[in-house]
């Protein structure tokens, strides 16, 4: 059914200023909820998030045991969580991404082709003009 058909799909943003930091110490949330914290392990999803895959295979990944929620405990337990919407139609995992057959180099070539896209300045807006008023001042005529 077509009202069915974006079940579980998500709007991609750009990927300009993908790295791009209001100060030091900041921590990026990336992906539709924020789960992952840095652009290492959003590519390393994307490259073994099918852990039936090859890919999960070569880099030892698994599913998730019930109780790990976050990305910190996932990188840590080698694992990947089971897919929010399992059913949605247009799913990506398993068909256009998770089995990639990145190598871990290629891994990291990737994100550091994505911070290239990260501006090194930040422009500030313009002051508002604070010229000459045309309007007389109180008091005066």
């Amino acid at each position: 059914m077509i009202k069915n058909a974006f079940i579980g799909a998500h709007k991609t943003p750009t990927l300009r200023n993908v790295d791009k930091r209001p100060g030091k110490g900041f921590t990026k949330a990336y992906a539709h909820n924020g789960w992952f914290k840095s652009l290492e392990s959003i590519v390393h999803f994307y490259n073994t998030s099918d852990v039936n895959g090859q890919t999960a295979a070569d880099f030892g990944v698994t599913r998730c045991p019930a109780g790990i929620v976050t990305e910190k405990d996932a990188l840590a337990n080698n694992c990947w969580p089971a897919p929010e919407v399992p059913d949605a139609p247009l799913l990506t995992i398993g068909g256009v991404t998770g089995n990639l057959g990145l190598t871990a180099h290629q891994e990291a070539a990737i994100v550091a082709y994505l911070k290239t896209l990260t501006d090194t300045t930040t422009v500030e807006a313009p002051k508002p003009y604070k010229g000459v008023s045309n309007t007389p001042k109180k008091g005066k005529k």
